[in-house]
């Protein structure tokens, strides 16, 4: 099943044609990269596909909803991992996740519940009481995937997941991802 369908994607900037007509579909479950050098557009196309940049041209739907006209749709379905952190130093992982969380759960039983099944499956219960800005490279990584599936996403974007980390730790986020995967979850990288 069709959960993503892109057709003749475009960003244009001034002379730059940053996405060049790009098409793609992504079906349910699906592991999907988006390689090319830098300067290619993939980062430019993961932040049209997340809403955060207009297209010039071109169509982008998440079953049925379409971007420019159901972005807020479309942004209950999708999760997102940046390639720079956005999560407050001087709290804990726990305290980031029940404030991020906040953001998507009235009820903080059920809060405190999804928050302790995240922190479990992501195997970062070692470390859920240290402040987030004392962890290492790859621990804020899968805190940071951590707080992009408090929502439930149908779909989670990764910019560039692995970058400045070492080979162990590389291999934890991939493993990570694949259980993600194999639980149903689409991923879509760079």
């Amino acid at each position: 099943m069709k959960i993503l369908e892109v057709s003749g994607l475009q960003k244009n900037y001034k002379d730059i044609n940053a996405v060049k007509g790009i098409d793609f579909s992504v079906n349910k479950g699906e592991f999907v990269a988006l390689l090319g050098p830098n300067g290619a557009g993939k980062s430019t196309t993961i932040n049209i596909l997340c809403t955060l940049l207009k297209p010039t041209a071109g169509e982008v739907s998440y079953e049925g909803f379409e971007i420019g006209k159901d972005d807020e749709n479309i942004r209950k379905k999708i999760g997102i991992v940046f390639q720079d952190n956005v999560m407050d130093n001087k709290l804990s992982v726990r305290e980031n996740l029940l404030t991020r969380g906040i953001l998507y759960h009235n009820d903080r039983k059920i809060l405190k519940v999804k928050v302790d099944n995240i922190i479990s499956t992501l195997k970062i219960n070692d470390y859920e009481t240290q402040y987030y800005g004392e962890l290492s490279g790859g621990q804020r990584r899968r805190v940071d995937i951590a707080r992009a599936l408090l929502h439930s996403p149908e779909i989670l974007f990764l910019d560039e997941p692995t970058t400045g980390l070492d080979p162990s730790t590389r291999k934890l986020i991939w493993e990570t991802m694949e259980t993600l995967q194999k639980e149903g979850l689409t991923i879509i990288l760079t």
